[in-house]
């Protein structure tokens, strides 16, 4: 689901920027009650005193939410599922040393506002590519793994991005970042449609939206390592290879 990439790749407090007129500082962060213990490589998060099920719906309806923890400030979360008050699901893999008694937050996310940008997102990729838009196929994100990555995803992304700088959704963003946003965006698509939908990635180059070559240095962020600096190759003729499922990797 591209909201859930979107969660997974983007901060939190850039989404929360982005997404929330009401918290256009980006720090709102709201304390869950209790402790959790975080398993480094663990999906699992058990809680002490927590109440998990409180934002059950939400998770439900969004099909994931954002959560930080005190062990990792900074770095985002997601939640997929949630067991019962004590015990949670992420959506992939606690990525930083166990922690016992951790604190965790909820980031002040217009999750409303998100789901509207991803669903135009998806209508804009159809539209502009004449293909249909897969954010079904899994993207590999394990941390210092090659990356395989979902060309609809990898392009998903940055239109989310890009909508989410609408001024109708709350915020009058300066004309320079939008016009950066919809660049990266664009550059995106143009690949997608050169290569036909399937193309093989290159090393990382300039097509950076952690520490972009040109353009606003706020420009939203791919803040973790799961995908890091990536470009695909010139468009060009390709071959895929065996079990390459259509996504692009390298």
């Amino acid at each position: 689901m591209l909201l859930v990439e979107v969660l997974t790749r983007i901060s939190g407090q850039r989404l929360t920027e982005l997404s929330n007129a009401d918290n256009s500082g980006g720090l709102r962060l709201t304390q869950l009650g209790g402790t959790v213990t975080v398993t480094s490589g663990s999906l699992n998060v058990v809680g002490i005193g927590t109440t998990f099920t409180a934002f059950q719906g939400a998770v439900n309806t969004f099909g994931g939410i954002a959560i930080q923890f005190s062990s990792q400030p900074g770095v985002s979360y997601v939640v997929a599922s949630v067991t019962d008050d004590t015990n949670l699901v992420l959506a992939y893999p606690y990525a930083a040393p166990t922690a016992v008694g951790a604190a965790s937050y909820l980031p002040g996310i217009n999750y409303q506002t998100l789901q509207a940008a991803c669903f135009d997102a998806q209508q804009h990729f159809i539209t502009a590519t004449n293909f249909a838009f897969d954010d079904v196929t899994q993207s590999a994100n394990n941390v210092g793994a090659n990356p395989t990555l979902n060309k609809c995803v990898w392009a998903g992304v940055a239109l989310v991005v890009a909508y989410l700088y609408d001024p109708g959704r709350g915020h009058p963003w300066p004309e320079a970042e939008v016009e950066a946003a919809w660049r990266v965006a664009n550059k995106r698509l143009d690949f997608v449609k050169h290569n036909y939908g399937d193309g093989a990635f290159s090393p990382p180059v300039t097509d950076s939206v952690f520490n972009p070559s040109v353009g606003p240095s706020r420009l939203p962020t791919f803040d973790n390592q799961r995908w890091g600096d990536i470009s695909p190759q010139p468009p060009g003729p390709w071959t895929p290879s065996a079990g390459s499922g259509g996504d692009w990797g390298n």
